[in-house]
């Protein structure tokens, strides 16, 4: 059984795909094309009026340049964990290049340790 999208979380996944197009500068009608979806499907999307299906919201979000986690709703908990990964990434730019080997190779301890599946 699948559950149904909430008209409150459908209208927050809509405001997120119309914000992020306004925001990067395209239009309905590019949005359409790079989508490969009809302009008619993306102004009811926009406006509330029909709920992306999964395939419909992947091209959508790849069409945006984001992912579909991007899109979801704030209530979902997906932008909080993309959030902090973006927050490491701009610090991580930040250290030079002999700290970037030193933290990588950390990292890459850690992860294997992590990783390991006991026998």
């Amino acid at each position: 059984m699948s559950k149904q999208v909430a008209s409150n979380e459908m209208y927050e996944v809509s405001e997120n795909i119309r914000n992020r197009r306004k925001d990067i500068g395209m239009t309905q009608v590019q949005l359409a094309s790079a989508a490969q979806l009809g302009e008619n499907t993306i102004q009811r999307i926009e406006s509330g009026q029909a709920q992306a299906n999964i395939e419909s919201l992947f091209r959508l979000a790849k069409a945006l340049g984001v992912t579909p986690n991007d899109l979801a709703p704030a209530s979902y908990g997906f932008s909080s964990a993309n959030n902090q990964l973006n927050n490491i990434m701009k610090q991580f730019e930040l250290l030079s290049e002999k700290d970037k080997k030193r933290f990588l190779d950390a990292a890459t301890i850690l992860m294997a340790g992590l990783c390991a599946q006991p026998t």
